[in-house]
């Protein structure tokens, strides 16, 4: 229990933050799966109307319908089985399921389109630009304390420069997990919400954020996204780590920290993309975006895209390692704090 109590009092921003994320994923699912019976719904009674012959016998066919167990909850099947036994047909309702079966080929709920739906929702679009603070927030919650307690200072006769490096990076990277984990969440929840036969998104590809050629392999296309949002998570936390060497309170390392963050997102919108289109008259300036790290755009390959992230996060590496390589320096700085 007390370690337990010790757990949720140290992490409580990040309990907080995870709560509310993964209850928006869910929000949508849940409506997603809803849109997804009523259209099934509309589906069945639209056969039923126009397979069968001119008498109808709606309370029959409502009733077999809602023996059904997706259907036995789900008030918009109710109430469009009172209204249709009540009031009959309204005018134009067989030309529009005649329409609807029409055009029953239209996509289906397969994962890459529930997955592209659940990425562009209301619930879950702030991940892009919000990712940065969700993440580097908690992180330097606790390194920002462990630096203006001058901990380095204290322990300096009881450990090494490295063991304290080691204790320092581990507590920096504790929360690394945390945004490939959401993205594994809405995965897991598109493939149970719908099929992991991907066929009509093979031949339908149009209907999903990516091309045929990125979706035509699901278990490389998560690999590859998950591993993409790990390697942001540890640019992000390298970028706060190269901050805070610098700033030990913890409200300026945030804003630092951010503020560093929209400084690189601008100058590769407004300098490396502009000089791409303008010297090599090309668009591939776009892969050049630290914010748009959840829609995995492809639209130049997945291979340049890949190497952008990767190439960030060795050098936000190598920015680490040379704001922490020298011990003297970082006491001194430590010392300053009052």
């Amino acid at each position: 229990m007390i370690k337990l109590k010790t757990f949720l009092k140290s992490n409580w921003l990040m309990i907080i933050l995870f709560i509310l994320i993964l209850g928006s994923i869910l929000s949508y699912a849940k409506t997603f799966k809803q849109h997804d019976v009523r259209d099934e719904f509309t589906n069945r009674f639209c056969h039923f109307l126009v397979d069968g012959n001119n008498e109808k016998d709606y309370n029959a066919f409502c009733n077999e319908l809602l023996t059904e167990p997706r259907f036995q909850k789900d008030t918009y099947t109710n109430l469009m089985c009172k209204k249709f036994a009540r009031d009959g047909l309204v005018e134009g309702t067989e030309q529009q399921c005649q329409d609807i079966i029409a055009k029953e080929r239209e996509p289906k709920n397969d994962f890459y389109i529930m997955f592209s739906n659940i990425l562009w929702s209301s619930n879950t679009r702030y991940l892009n630009p919000f990712s940065f603070l969700i993440l580097v927030i908690p992180t330097l919650m606790g390194i920002c304390r462990i630096l203006k307690r001058k901990y380095i200072i204290n322990t300096s006769t009881r450990e090494s420069y490295k063991d304290f490096l080691i204790k320092f990076f581990k507590k920096a990277y504790r929360y690394v997990w945390v945004l490939p984990f959401i993205a594994l969440f809405m995965i897991v929840i598109s493939i149970l919400g719908t099929t992991f036969d991907h066929t009509y998104s093979l031949a339908h590809f149009d209907y999903t954020n990516w091309t045929l050629s990125t979706i035509q392999n699901r278990y490389l296309f998560i690999f590859g996204y998950v591993g993409n949002i790990l390697l942001y998570s540890c640019f992000f936390i390298n970028l706060g780590l190269i901050v805070v060497r610098k700033y030990h309170n913890t409200f300026v390392a945030i804003i630092v920290s951010f503020l560093t963050y929209l400084g690189l997102e601008l100058f590769f919108e407004l300098v490396v993309r502009v000089f791409i289109s303008l010297v090599f008259h090309s668009d591939f300036g776009h892969i050049f975006n630290i914010m748009n790290m959840w829609n995995y755009s492809d639209s130049w390959g997945l291979f340049p895209l890949l190497c952008f992230s990767i190439t960030m996060c060795l050098l936000s590496f190598v920015g680490v390692y040379l704001s922490y390589r020298n011990k003297e320096k970082l006491v001194m700085a430590c010392e300053k704090n009052n």
